[in-house]
């Protein structure tokens, strides 16, 4: 066998500590990645969570919404909350991801296992969602405000300027409570997509740099393994979305909490929610809205990934040295 004539290390790997810089620098390729992945995911979102809230099909949700809620721009609504969080929260999530894998002693991919990715995104999932659940309760009702405005019989509910006002309108009139409303089912659905999503990433870069004998992702790699991670992402964590949308834009209080556990915890009007819709639109209610969520899944986590593998290999690049 020829002798190998190179090794591969990274800048940083004799480093036994994690430093502040590094820190700092996973924190803000996620940032970045948020960037892209909201300006190029948000009219898609949109489009879902109108899906989510009504009978109509994509079509019908598109058409719907440019002809009565103020053509392209009705697309980019509640845009301005998701625009300056999203980058926050996607900066927790790989920032979280990878501070999991400098304690866990991971330096390079092919020391990093399934599992590893698996519980790694499990907890990048559970520490964003104590910051994503009150973003995601503005983003929803001011996507679905004039619609709900539009069904008010009375003519009682008033739109809101935007998310600052929401938020003051929601805990004046809910309190905190309001303000962290579907927590409990955000928290399922954000460890479980984080878990997949990056366990899917992790799995399918470690197989094409393997197979390509490869070090690093090419850009059209980095984007086609993003959208697969983000496929992945919602196909195990759609149902908590279309649960946890319900009960965020639920003013009515019309889904009631139960207690689990010998009345230690309460679901947080999970089950009462999850009743609801299989027992007006059957199991298939679980997944409406879930084409257009598919394409945003995609577009959006290709553009996310590409910029954060991008940052990875300007930030923290690999070193070819000789033997």
């Amino acid at each position: 066998m020829e002798e190998e004539l190179f090794k591969i290390t990274e800048t940083n790997s004799e480093k036994q500590h994690i430093s502040a810089k590094d820190i700092f620098l996973d924190f803000f390729s996620g940032s970045l990645a948020g960037f892209g992945i909201c300006l190029s995911g948000h009219p898609f979102d949109t489009i879902k969570v109108r899906m989510q809230m009504s009978q109509m099909s994509i079509l019908q949700a598109v058409t719907y919404s440019y002809k009565n809620y103020g053509g392209i721009k009705s697309f980019f609504a509640g845009m301005s909350s998701p625009l300056t969080t999203v980058p926050l929260v996607n900066a927790i999530v790989f920032g979280s991801y990878e501070f999991f894998k400098r304690i866990n002693g991971v330096k390079d991919e092919n020391s990093f296992s399934f599992s590893q990715g698996l519980f790694a995104g499990m907890f990048a999932g559970f520490t964003n969602s104590f910051v994503v659940g009150p973003i995601e309760m503005l983003k929803c009702r001011l996507q679905v405000q004039n619609q709900m405005a539009k069904q008010s019989k009375d003519g009682s509910f008033k739109l809101h300027k935007g998310p600052v006002d929401l938020l003051k309108v929601v805990y004046q009139t809910e309190g905190i409570k309001g303000v962290f409303k579907g927590q409990i089912i955000t928290q399922l659905r954000e460890i479980l997509c984080y878990a997949a999503q990056f366990s899917t990433f992790e799995g399918t870069k470690k197989l094409v740099l393997q197979h390509y004998n490869q070090t690093e992702l090419n850009h059209f790699q980095s984007f086609f393994l993003g959208g697969l991670a983000g496929i992945s992402c919602w196909l195990f964590s759609y149902p908590q979305d279309i649960i946890k949308t319900k009960l965020q834009v639920d003013l009515q209080g019309q889904f009631k909490k139960r207690f689990v556990f010998n009345n230690f915890l309460h679901d947080g009007g999970i089950i009462d929610c999850y009743q609801s819709i299989v027992q007006k639109e059957g199991h298939m209610g679980l997944w409406r809205g879930f084409s257009a969520c598919l394409i945003r899944a995609f577009y959006a986590n290709s553009v996310g990934f590409l910029i954060y593998e991008a940052c990875r290999k300007q930030f923290f690049p690999v070193k070819i040295e000789e033997n």
